[in-house]
């Protein structure tokens, strides 16, 4: 038997607690870091969910890269 989900304020106080943990910060520097070097060059980043068809409700996340608009219209 699966056990009740947390009430909304203890999933809030959970959700602070990880978003302002040493390891958030350190990924959200890390990925400044990677957003700011993928402009600079004229990229763009998406992380998109993608459907898989085998079950119902499954997915998988695929990072894509592709030409910025500035980029994509850009001579260089």
């Amino acid at each position: 038997m699966s056990r009740p989900l947390p009430s909304l304020e203890e999933q809030a106080i959970r959700f602070a607690e990880i978003d302002s943990s040493t390891y958030a910060k350190y990924i959200r520097r890390e990925l400044e870091i990677i957003v700011r070097t993928a402009r600079q060059v004229g990229l763009r980043i998406e992380i998109v969910n993608v459907p898989d068809g085998c079950a119902m409700g499954a997915h998988h996340e695929e990072i894509i890269v592709t030409p910025s608009r500035e980029g994509y219209q850009s001579t260089t």
